[in-house]
Formats: C-alpha cells, structure tokens, sequence
C-alpha cells in the first residue's frame, strides 16, 4: 500500500471551507428568491381576478345604463330616475376603482383608461349610443391583453 500524496491532502481543508463558504453565502440567495416568488404570485394573481371583476362589473352597469337609456326598465319615472342615478353612480365608482389598480406609467394601462371613458360616454350619451357595442367589445379586448400579459408573468415568476 503507497503513502497517501501529502499535498492532495493539504487542500481537503481549504476545499471544505470553499465550499461551506459557498453554502453559507448561496443558499440564503436561493431560499430569499423563492420565498419572493411565493409572496409575489399569490398577489398578482389576486390584481389579475379584482382587475377582472371590476372591469366586468363596470361593463354590466354601462349596459345596464345603455339599455334603459332606450326605455326598457321601470316605467315610473320617478323610480326610473333614482334607480339611473344610483347606477350612474356606481359606474363612476367602478371607473374610478379600476383606475386605482392600474399603473399610469404602462401605455396598455393607459389605453384600458380611455376604453372605460369611451364605454361609459357611449352608455350615457344618447348621441353616441350607436358607438356602445363596439367600444364594450374594445375593452374587454384590452383588458384581456393586460390580463394575459400578467398572467404570464405569473407563470414566468
């Protein structure tokens, strides 16, 4: 039997330091990245089901608010006038939350912004009722384009 070679073991020390070392530094990188891609999805996924929620919720009220524009509804006026007011004020409200939930440096958030202005104006005014169904097709082709570019994003983290 040969004598072990000396100098092969004078770097098992100094290579058990490398790479504790290298545990020591690396594994607190890698747990701190998952635990952030754990935080994160579970939050954008609750951004992508309220950003739907509220852009389909303001859409049912526009066309609430278009189709009784044209008389269907309660034939009372004075019931008819509170029940459009109440509704105009809740599309307002979900204007204005959907607004809140999107980021006004992104161009596509921007352009989700002027398809709810387009809807909600073609839903209260009678002079451009005829735009209505195509500016409600509009946005939701806009806000499934912001919805699916999240959602990958979702995926990717």
């Amino acid at each position: 039997m040969t004598a072990p070679d000396t100098s092969l073991i004078a770097w098992i020390p100094l290579g058990s330091f490398v790479i504790a070392a290298l545990a020591l530094f690396v594994g607190p990188l890698i747990t701190l990245r998952i635990s952030r891609r754990q935080t994160l999805a579970p939050m954008r996924q609750k951004w992508i089901d309220n950003l739907r929620d509220r852009v389909a919720e303001f859409v049912a009220v526009a066309s609430w608010l278009y189709r009784h524009s044209y008389g269907y509804g309660p034939k009372d006026q004075s019931s008819a006038d509170v029940e459009n007011n109440q509704q105009w004020v809740r599309l307002i409200h979900l204007a204005n939350h959907v607004e809140l939930l999107l980021n006004p440096t992104e161009s596509d958030h921007n352009e989700l912004l002027k398809a709810l202005g387009s809807v909600r104006q073609s839903a209260c005014e009678k002079n451009r009722h005829s735009e209505f169904p195509e500016a409600a097709q509009a946005l939701n082709a806009q806000c499934k384009k912001i919805l699916k570019a999240e959602w990958n994003r979702v995926k990717k983290d």
